[in-house]
């Protein structure tokens, strides 16, 4: 995944400048919690990313598209 306006810095920024601070903890409660909207983001066959407007552009493997959401 590549995010608009991301530096190799930005994971150093405040919460509030940081453009991975929201899709990070997606990720995390999707592993953590298995909420379902933080998973709808990256898995299963309608996932979120690759139509967000901050993507330049996101790509996932074959077991990332079979997994449910």
């Amino acid at each position: 995944m590549c995010l608009k306006g991301v530096t190799h810095f930005t994971p150093f920024d405040d919460v509030a400048h940081n453009a991975t601070s929201g899709i990070s903890l997606a990720w995390l409660r999707y592993l953590v919690d298995g909420d379902p909207t933080a998973a709808s983001y990256s898995v299963g066959p309608d996932w979120k990313l690759r139509t967000d407007p901050d993507v330049d552009y996101a790509l996932r493997n074959v077991r990332a598209a079979q997994l449910p959401a």
